[in-house]
């Protein structure tokens, strides 16, 4: 590692995807998740708000993911109408989920979408 290069949510959501480098991290994050329900409104709130920063959707991709098996796939596809399958789908790298199945998700995980103005608007006369 270079002198100047830091560790970043990047680098690290990096290493999870791949589970390859460090799979020991993965299992921390995850029973983390599973014990503490903060821990996983905390994370999911950053990588939205990080998602919406950057418009990058890596970092938000694994931690929804280690948020959906925290929760029990299962458990998550009765309370969303989604089968397990396509949660499985939605979740992985090539997944691209529609506007309203990640709404689902996002509720059965305790949290609610909403979209707000970036500039006011003009009014015009």
């Amino acid at each position: 590692m270079t002198k100047n290069k830091k560790i970043t949510k990047k680098v690290i959501s990096g290493i999870k995807s791949s589970g390859r480098a460090f799979p020991q991290w993965n299992d921390y994050v995850l029973d983390k998740m599973k014990e503490d329900s903060e821990f996983v409104n905390q994370s999911v709130r950053f990588a939205l708000r990080d998602f919406i920063e950057t418009g990058d959707d890596d970092f938000l991709s694994v931690t929804l993911k280690q948020a959906a098996a925290a929760k029990g796939i299962t458990k998550l596809a009765k309370e969303t109408g989604l089968s397990r399958q396509y949660i499985y789908e939605m979740l992985s790298e090539k997944g691209n989920p529609t506007l309203s199945t990640f709404r689902a998700v996002l509720a059965a995980l305790g949290f609610k979408m909403y979209i707000r103005a970036i500039k006011p608007t003009k009014k015009t006369t």
